[in-house]
């Protein structure tokens, strides 16, 4: 799936940290996926739990195209 080539978001400086929130669903995930597929980085996200953090990889590897 591709994603909308019209939606970039603000980079911080290398270093700089992004504090996510509010976000329902997949939205968090596809917001994630836009901002590594436009840097091409490493990126680090925090989930509460075990069970968010693989809902989470699911998520991406569907908005990112990546194999399960």
């Amino acid at each position: 799936m591709a994603l909308h080539s019209s939606f970039e978001l603000a980079i911080p400086p290398p270093g700089g940290l992004i504090n996510v929130s509010g976000f329902v669903g997949s939205s968090h995930a596809f917001l994630l996926a836009r901002f590594f597929l436009q840097q091409e980085k490493n990126l680090v996200a925090v989930t509460p739990d075990l069970k968010q953090a693989l809902a989470l990889q699911d998520d991406l590897g569907f908005f990112t195209g990546a194999p399960d």
